[in-house]
C-alpha cells in the first residue's frame, strides 16, 4: 500500500510539479530528484508525531515534562521564524529581478497571513501563545529576545568563544555589547533566559537561522558571476520558489482527516493542557493556530478554504509555473 502524502496541499504540490517537470523529461538525475521529494512529502515532521504521540496517549491526557514542553516552545519558535524569514527573503529575490506582480502576492502573505493590516501578525500571535503556557505552568520564559540571545551564544561557542562554554549573564551581556549584536528589546532577564535555553536545545534547531542566512548570502550580480550564486539565475529562484511551497504545503492542517502541521499539533498540545492553562487565557494561547485556519478570512480575500490553504496554493503556483520554464 503506497504511503499517504503529508496532507492534500503537498499531494497537490507533487502533483503540479510531476506535470511540470516529469512528463517528456528523460533525464535519471531529474527523476531520482523527483522522487526524494516525492518521499519527503509523504514524511511527516518529527514535531508532528512527538507531540501527537504524547497528547493521545491515555484518552488525550498528556505526558509530557516541563524541560520537554520548554524544548517544544524552543522548536516552534525556531520553525515559524524560519519559515517568516524565507518569506520576505524570496519576495526581495523576486523583486530584484522585476517580478514584481510574483513578489507581491508573497509579500502579503508574509505581513500578517491576510494583508490586513488592523489584525496582529501572526509570529507575535506565537509568542503570546508560548507566554500563556509558560507563564500557566512555571516554565522558563522564551521570548524573541531570549530566542535570539541563545542562537547568539551557539554561534559564539562555534566561533571558539570560550566564555560562552559556560556562559554567565556578565559574559553574555559583553558578548553582545562588544560585538553589536541587536536582540530585538532584550532586557537582563532575557539574557538569563536564553543562557539557559542554550544549555536544554541542540545546534539542529539553532541551525534553522542559519541555512536561512545562507540563502540570502549566495546572491550577487555582475560579470563572471557563478550560475549558484547569480541573482538571475531560473534554477536557483525555483529552488527558493521550491522550498517556501513545500514550508506553506506542510503547514496546511486537515483537522478532518487528523493530518495536522507542526501548526495544529501545537494547538492539539494546547487543549490537551487546557486545564492548566487559566480560562481567560485560553482563547489567546489558541489565537495563532486559529488565525491559520480561518476560513471566513481565508475565503473573504479570494481563496477556497482557510489563510495557511491559499499561502500554500499561491506559492505552489508561483513554484509550478517558473519550473516549467526550465524545461
Amino acid at each position: 500500500m503506497a504511503r499517504p502524502y503529508i496532507n492534500r496541499a503537498t499531494a497537490v504540490l507533487v502533483e503540479g510539479i510531476r506535470k511540470a517537470v516529469l512528463q517528456e523529461n528523460q533525464e535519471k538525475t531529474v527523476w531520482k530528484a523527483y522522487d526524494a521529494f516525492d518521499e519527503t512529502c509523504k514524511t511527516p515532521p518529527k514535531i508532528v508525531e512527538y507531540i501527537k504521540a504524547k497528547c493521545l496517549r491515555r484518552k488525550n491526557r498528556t505526558e509530557i515534562s516541563k524541560l520537554q514542553l520548554e524544548i517544544l516552545m524552543f522548536a516552534m519558535m525556531a520553525r515559524s521564524s524560519s519559515t517568516y524569514g524565507t518569506i520576505p527573503g524570496v519576495v526581495a529575490h523576486l523583486a530584484l529581478v522585476g517580478a514584481h506582480k510574483n513578489a507581491a502576492i508573497l509579500n502579503e502573505n508574509a505581513m500578517n497571513e491576510t494583508g490586513d493590516r488592523s489584525r496582529r501578525p501572526h509570529p507575535i500571535l506565537l509568542y503570546d501563545s508560548i507566554k500563556v503556557l509558560s507563564d500557566a505552568l512555571d516554565l522558563h520564559p522564551l521570548t524573541p529576545a531570549s530566542y535570539h540571545i541563545a542562537r547568539n551564544i551557539f554561534l559564539g561557542r562555534k566561533r571558539g568563544d570560550k566564555e560562552l562554554s559556560e556562559p554567565t549573564t556578565p559574559h553574555v551581556r559583553d558578548h553582545l555589547e562588544e560585538n553589536k549584536i541587536f536582540i530585538p528589546s532584550g532586557n537582563e532577564k532575557d539574557i538569563e533566559d536564553g543562557i539557559y535555553y542554550s544549555r536544554i536545545v541542540d545546534s539542529d534547531m539553532i541551525d534553522l537561522h542559519s541555512i536561512i542566512l545562507q540563502a540570502e548570502s549566495r546572491l550577487s550580480d555582475g560579470f563572471a558571476v557563478d550560475d549558484e550564486r547569480n541573482l538571475y539565475c531560473r534554477d536557483w529562484i525555483a529552488l527558493r520558489l521550491l522550498e517556501l511551497a513545500m514550508r506553506e504545503a506542510s503547514s496546511v492542517d486537515e483537522h478532518e482527516t487528523g493530518r495536522l502541521s507542526y501548526i495544529g499539533t501545537w494547538g492539539l498540545l494546547l487543549e490537551a493542557l487546557d486545564e492548566y492553562i487559566p480560562s481567560d487565557q485560553l482563547e489567546r494561547a489558541l489565537a495563532w493556530v486559529k488565525a491559520h485556519n480561518d476560513e471566513q478570512m481565508g475565503q473573504s480575500v479570494g481563496w477556497q478554504g482557510a489563510a495557511e490553504e491559499g499561502h500554500a496554493e499561491d506559492a505552489r503556483l508561483e513554484a509550478v509555473e517558473l519550473l516549467k520554464s526550465l524545461f
